[in-house]
């Protein structure tokens, strides 16, 4: 029987693919660097965490993953709609993959910017540039992992991103 599960090739898909949700389930945790959580998970951002839920984000706990796979469908979506018409088949796999990953990062800037601007920060300072990139910062990172682990997923998992 242990050979069974080591060797079978569903059952490694299916262990590779909850390996990559615990790490996702783990990254939700990390906190943005100074912004005040408990302030920001309170009743009066349900219109920010609803309109976030709507494009792939997760505002219900801040975190590094909150934005999700928000700019990844987004670029998605824009690269199908600027190539429609056009033959795509002339660019190289690494030419529309570097493509997707620019429009990917200038959504989630914009997304990650959005959301830094109206969270509460811990300093009780005015608001600054300063305290404002730097979790935009760590968003756009943490959208750009959960892109690469759908990726990996879709490779070596179970199931898609």
């Amino acid at each position: 029987m242990s050979t069974f599960l080591k060797h079978h090739l569903l059952v490694k898909k299916i262990g590779f693919t909850f390996f990559l949700i615990l790490i996702f389930l783990l990254g939700r945790q990390i906190p943005l660097p100074g912004v005040d959580v408990n302030a920001y998970l309170g009743s009066e951002n349900s219109f920010i965490r609803t309109t976030s839920s709507l494009t792939g984000g997760n505002l219900s706990q801040i975190g590094l993953f909150s934005l999700g796979l928000g700019p990844w469908m987004s670029a998605m979506i824009l690269m199908r709609l600027l190539t429609l018409g056009r033959d795509s088949q002339q660019l190289s796999p690494k030419a529309l993959s570097f493509r997707q990953n620019s429009l990917m990062l200038v959504v989630a800037i914009i997304q990650a910017l959005g959301i830094c601007i109206s969270l509460k920060y811990k300093s009780g300072q005015p608001l600054n540039f300063a305290m404002v990139i730097v979790p935009a910062i760590v968003l756009i990172g943490g959208s750009f992992i959960i892109a690469w682990l759908g990726n990996i997923n879709s490779m070596h998992g179970l199931g898609g991103p």
